[in-house]
């Protein structure tokens, strides 16, 4: 089981509900799926920024709130690019609109997700996006199988059709990640690390990819480049991991927490991993 240190507590600008995590230049990129914005936070001050991605407000009311967000749940660094990518579920028809900031963090431009979404729509009758990740050429989307039919799926896209919003043919590999106190595991992020990828993956005691349940435990995980789970462990911790990045500088990972609660901040926890996990992630 791997220990977390608690590192920052995301109150300025104040998130609850964290879903994605990028690291750049030292600067922490974090996207919440209930805010229209983006806050990037400095460690030494404990403090952020906050760039607006939508220009709507959201009901302060919890159900309202929740019917009407877009729902953000990954981000993507796109290195060649130069741009971070905000990525929907999808869980919803209104769950479609996505973003293009630029890696000093300015607003580029709305990215629309309808045409891959109609095409996963297909394979998946409950679409719950929330990892992503670049691998050479391709986008890895990281479907979550927390509706009824626990479909947890990787999905590789060509990477440069897809931002010129061509129509792409997904690949597909369904993935079983095994459960907790009998509660399904599903990924809700993932990250490159050296020549692999980590992943987060939660037990969460709720048939729906709308409504929250209660937290029966969580891993991470290694997944090689050839999109196989070569070895997880449990993570101590009761809240939702729901963001995840690596520093390779480093060789630890940072994740942020969403207690699907808006009365207490996101927390940024930083971890080691495991010594013999070294040696698989560089080879």
């Amino acid at each position: 089981m791997i220990i977390l240190e608690k590192i920052m507590e995301l109150k300025r600008p104040f998130i609850s509900a964290a879903s994605g995590l990028v690291e750049i230049d030292g600067k922490f990129f974090v996207i919440a799926d209930d805010e229209n914005f983006i806050g990037i936070y400095d460690l030494e001050t404990q403090s952020g920024v906050s760039v607006d991605i939508f220009n709507e407000s959201l009901p302060a009311e919890k159900s309202l709130r929740k019917k009407n967000k877009r729902d953000f749940e990954a981000l993507v660094h796109l290195p060649k690019q130069k741009q971070v990518l905000l990525v929907p579920s999808g869980s919803t028809i209104n769950r479609e609109r996505g973003a293009l900031i630029s890696e000093a963090g300015v607003f580029q431009k709305e990215f629309s997700f309808h045409i891959i979404f109609s095409e996963l729509r297909k394979h998946f009758p409950e679409i719950n996006i929330e990892g992503g990740v670049v691998v050479d050429e391709q986008l890895w989307l990281f479907q979550r199988g927390n509706g009824l039919q626990n479909l947890n799926g990787l999905i590789k896209l060509n990477l440069a059709d897809f931002l010129a919003n061509k129509v792409v043919q997904p690949e597909i590999v369904l993935i079983d990640l095994g459960a907790v106190q009998g509660t399904n595991l599903t990924f809700t992020d993932a990250t490159k690390a050296d020549k692999n990828i980590l992943f987060l993956a939660v037990a969460e005691n709720s048939l729906s990819t709308y409504d929250d349940g209660s937290v029966m435990g969580s891993i991470l995980g290694i997944m090689g480049r050839n999109g196989d789970v070569i070895c997880t462990t449990p993570l101590a911790t009761t809240s939702k991991p729901e963001g995840l990045c690596y520093s390779s500088s480093k060789k630890c990972f940072y994740l942020v927490t969403d207690d699907d609660n808006r009365q207490y901040s996101s927390i940024l926890l930083r971890g080691n991993l495991p010594a013999e996990w070294m040696t698989i992630l560089i080879s």
